[in-house]
């Protein structure tokens, strides 16, 4: 993501919230573990591999604009995006059945 869309996002946050100097990292890291977990609910709860592409647009959650559900579908859809998700749950897994080795 461009440091311009991190200021922004950063300086929102400050304009909602009174928030201490210095946490910047902290909010940056916490704003994207909370889209990627939005992310990943969404695609839980609304991509089906088995359904036709066109049934999918029509099944799009109402925070999600049209031309970006079209694009996030495609991706899902891409062979870049499945290797992806076949390493993460591998990755997981992994870290799950050796839990000592994520603290070395």
């Amino acid at each position: 993501m461009p440091t311009s869309r991190k200021d922004e996002m950063i300086n929102m946050v400050k304009e909602r919230f009174d928030v201490p100097p210095g946490i910047d990292d902290w909010m940056l890291k916490s704003i994207s573990k909370k889209c990627r977990s939005w992310k990943s609910r969404i695609k839980t709860k609304y991509f089906d591999p088995n359904v036709s592409f066109e049934r999918r647009i029509h099944n799009r959650p109402t925070r999600v604009l049209e031309n970006q559900w079209k694009g996030i579908l495609s991706h899902w859809d891409s062979e870049e995006a499945k290797v992806y998700t076949i390493v993460d749950f591998f990755i997981y897994f992994f870290l799950i059945t050796f839990p000592f080795l994520d603290s070395l």
